[in-house]
């Protein structure tokens, strides 16, 4: 099976929120009291919560008063930002949660650590979430990814739609528990079916490459066609590539086009070189080189040498004025010296004013001295 055109490193470890897997401590039995299943801390005011060995907290009584270190006029900024960090979007009330994600988002790391873990005392999926990531990023707390793993689990199990998506990416790169391809994909499949990008992906990737699950490119274009539809750029890539290729599912033209486009859409410079040429091309859709000019610049100005290519032939091929002749020149220059070469190129240089040659010239030692290092290595 070829390998799909496009970034398949698993899921970064970037702030990812998600729903149920198996979780690293022991269930209790339906009906079983809290007390069984979370570590019993003592009620302090202010709070004053000490480090734990192990996930888990129970208060002897509901918290009433928002913690001091916020005021309560905050809480409608306090929503909007627990939305971005894997709190409910639009709740009904503002719950203790909410504060806690405050603030974090003031870097009050220890407060939201203490806040998070009041909240969780009446199993609120969004601050187990949060207590685990500050776990994992060493924020308010020392870095302890076992346990950070554990909260995740916990957040999991009371359906939270992105600690399951953390937790499969912790699983799959063995931090903070036994590495286990197969657990990470149960917790990927988990957050998919919640509609979870980053985690559809993943497992996209991991039935693509038969890791954690049989080889299979149907299940995988299934997965695939979920983080993409869910707005995920890489996703999107490769959902085009597999339409184009036809893995686990039929050609369509129409539809890589479509896709690539929308990962074009979103920065993605590899898709936008596709997208651009299929539009000149007519390749899926009607020709439009207007349409095409920008994702074709988008390209070129990633650094891709064929793309430079395309897009000075592009603007020579269409140059009306001095400015486009000089803009053509840079750019060949810079895919020339890339090692892409382009008699017909070579031949319109030749046949420019050479003051029009020379800024080209200089245009195109400005763009390499602007781009990072990294970028200009390859």
């Amino acid at each position: 099976m070829r390998a799909l055109v496009l970034a398949c490193a698993l899921i970064a470890p970037a702030p990812l929120w998600a729903q149920p897997a198996a979780p690293f401590f022991e269930a209790a039995a339906p009906g079983e009291p809290r007390a069984a299943r979370f570590l019993p801390m003592p009620v302090t005011r202010p709070f004053q919560v000490p480090q734990q060995s192990a996930p888990g907290v129970v208060v002897t009584a509901p918290v009433v008063a928002a913690p001091a270190a916020l005021a309560p006029e905050a809480a409608l900024t306090v929503a909007s930002v627990a939305g971005s960090l894997g709190a409910d979007n639009a709740p009904d009330s503002v719950r203790l949660s909410h504060y806690a994600f405050g603030a974090y988002q003031r870097g009050f790391y220890s407060t939201a650590f203490s806040v998070a873990l009041r909240a969780s005392a009446d199993d609120d999926a969004a601050a187990a979430a949060l207590i685990g990531r500050l776990y994992e990023e060493a924020k308010g707390v020392e870095q302890d990814l076992e346990k950070a793993a554990g909260w995740y689990a916990i957040a999991a199990g009371l359906g939270h739609a992105a600690a399951n998506a953390r937790l499969g990416s912790m699983l799959l790169r063995g931090e903070g528990v036994p590495k286990d391809a197969a657990k990470a994909a149960d917790a990927f499949q988990a957050a998919a079916d919640a509609g979870h990008g980053d985690a559809a992906y993943a497992l996209a990737i991991m039935k693509l490459r038969g890791e954690g699950r049989e080889a299979s490119a149907r299940t995988a274009f299934e997965a695939m066609t979920v983080a993409a539809k869910a707005g995920h750029a890489a996703a999107q890539h490769g959902l085009a590539v597999m339409y184009t290729e036809g893995q686990g599912t039929v050609p369509d033209d129409e539809a890589a086009t479509r896709w690539f486009g929308k990962a074009a859409a979103q920065g993605d410079p590899t898709a936008a070189f596709l997208y651009a040429v299929r539009l000149l091309d007519g390749v899926g859709t009607t020709p439009d080189r207007v349409r095409a000019e920008p994702f074709l610049a988008l390209a070129a100005r990633s650094g891709r040498p064929e793309a430079m290519s395309l897009y000075a032939r592009f603007l020579a091929d269409g140059a009306t004025d001095r400015a486009g002749e000089v803009e053509a020149v840079k750019w060949h220059l810079l895919a020339r010296t890339a090692g892409v070469s382009d008699l017909y190129l070579d031949g319109f240089v030749g046949t420019r004013a050479q003051d029009v040659v020379d800024e080209g010239r200089a245009r195109a030692q400005t763009f390499i001295g602007r781009r990072p290092a990294r970028a200009r290595d390859g």
